[in-house]
């Protein structure tokens, strides 16, 4: 097995991003349709965002997933934070290590950028999310209640 190369999303990707990033949604939710403003806005909005980095994970030269996330300061610890805000990886492609390698190598560039303490959200019917993180060092911290029109 060849070695996850890593390389930033860049804007002439943005159609090859945008497509991959619809099949993680409807992974995640299989009622998602991306309407005319989320293909407007998501990836400039992923793009754009100050401190937030997008990477392609590269598996013997294919796309095989990306990963987007930020660092930031704690709200009131003089600590940095690493949030994986977005995390996926092909299906077809998935349980031959790629997507360790790949959380690692986004916490390790964290780590340069001085965050010490890591977080992400995980829907809370996904369970091989919730496993997968558990397995890198991950644990429930808290929960996130929602209110919506």
């Amino acid at each position: 097995m060849k070695e996850l190369v890593i390389k930033r999303i860049e804007w002439e990707d943005k159609r090859e991003f945008e497509e991959m990033a619809i099949k993680y949604f409807q992974e995640l939710d299989e009622r998602f349709i991306p309407s005319q403003e989320w293909r407007d806005s998501y990836v400039h909005a992923v793009m754009q965002h100050e401190g937030s980095f997008a990477w392609w994970a590269i598996h013997n030269g294919i796309k095989a997933g990306f990963v987007v996330f930020r660092v930031f300061p704690h709200r009131y610890k003089p600590i940095q934070i690493g949030f994986i805000e977005e995390f996926y990886i092909a299906p077809e492609l998935r349980r031959r290590g790629l997507g360790k390698d790949l959380a690692k190598q986004a916490i390790s560039f964290m780590r340069t950028l001085g965050a010490t303490r890591f977080e992400l959200a995980v829907l809370d019917y996904n369970e091989a999310a919730k496993r997968f993180w558990a397995t890198i060092g991950f644990r429930k911290s808290s929960e996130n209640y929602r209110l919506e029109p």
